[in-house]
């Protein structure tokens, strides 16, 4: 079995301070980094992915992300806006931020194959998923179980096989079915990811 991401390495967005429900991007992002040992820095006044969420919601940020992004500004009710911390994009920007120069890349044509030859390279991939009733939800490819053909993943609600009764999301299994039904796009072969320049 590979394991990228040690236990303690394991971040919760239910414990965010400043928007636990809208969190999961910037608490994947801290594990994505995590789990790759990029070193990046942080904010003693705030937790890890409490920083990330703080930088992506300043204005600096809101103005970037408006600009390169346009579609997801709303004109009509600028106050529905989708949030910078919400757009792929932005985050090769928080790496410049907190690293010092960008370290991933957003692609859209990940397969399965893809993503285990990854984890065997000691690479993990942050993603994007839907499950249930949640349409968009970020966690991150952690690992990868050769004996039962699984992938592991850390999803920072917790375990989506207990419709997140369980809070703790730290080396969840995840088959080759659910990969297509939960990763998106879902029901696509090829699916969305962060991947490691």
């Amino acid at each position: 079995m590979i394991t990228l991401l040690e236990p303690d390495q394991y971040y919760s967005q239910r414990n965010n301070k400043i928007f636990p429900s809208r969190a999961c991007m910037p608490t994947a992002r801290v594990m994505f980094y995590q789990a790759n040992r990029i070193a990046y820095s942080a904010n003693a006044k705030f937790s890890d992915d409490d920083f990330f969420m703080h930088l992506l919601n300043t204005q600096e940020a809101k103005d970037y992300c408006y600009k390169k992004y346009p579609w997801a500004y709303n004109l009509k009710d600028p106050e529905k806006s989708i949030p910078p911390n919400e757009v792929h994009g932005m985050y090769a920007w928080l790496d410049v931020k907190v690293t010092g120069k960008r370290m991933s890349d957003f692609v859209t044509n990940l397969s399965w194959d893809d993503i285990v030859q990854s984890i065997q390279n000691r690479k993990a991939i942050m993603t994007s998923g839907t499950f249930g009733n949640i349409l968009g939800h970020a966690f991150v490819f952690v690992g990868y179980k050769e004996d039962t053909k699984e992938l592991l993943i850390a999803d920072p609600y917790g375990d989506y096989k207990t419709s997140y009764k369980n809070p703790r999301g730290y080396n969840i299994t995840m088959n080759y079915e659910d990969f297509c039904t939960h990763t998106k796009p879902a029901g696509e072969f090829l699916k969305w990811g962060h991947i490691v320049l």
